[in-house]
């Protein structure tokens, strides 16, 4: 079974879950299904204090509410097997910039390394890569 991982960075401008900026369309979840996978990323640069823990714990709950079926990818691990792509200094700050990352060759060989292929919503549709 193939596994699809969605690209979703969620970019903070304040603490906690007051304020958080998605890169995706949230009305796509529900369309998501169990053979996908979700990784949630923080954007480290904007905020030392809120980590990709605390973007999983502030919204992953309201996403897994609207589809019970998805699955998570812990930031960490997908981090590790994607360095330095998604390294504090190097992880990608806006739409473009995941563009660009993700239809790299190699980063697509590196997901396709762990069971998966990259999908990821743009405001423009769905594009694979």
């Amino acid at each position: 079974m193939k596994t699809t991982i969605a690209i979703l960075s969620a970019l903070l401008c304040l603490n906690a879950c007051t304020t958080v900026h998605f890169q995706s369309e949230s009305g796509s979840f529900d369309r998501l299904s169990s053979d996908n996978s979700i990784v949630l990323l923080s954007n480290r640069e904007s905020s030392e204090d809120f980590d990709d823990d605390d973007v999983e714990d502030c919204i992953g709950p309201a996403m897994y509410n609207v589809n019970q079926e998805l699955r998570f990818v812990p930031a960490k691990q997908f981090r590790r097997n994607l360095y330095p792509y998604f390294a504090p200094s190097t992880t990608p700050h806006d739409l473009e910039g995941y563009k660009n990352v993700l239809a790299k060759p190699e980063v697509r060989q590196r997901i396709d390394s762990l069971g998966g292929t990259v999908f990821n919503n743009t405001d423009k549709g769905r594009d694979k890569y």
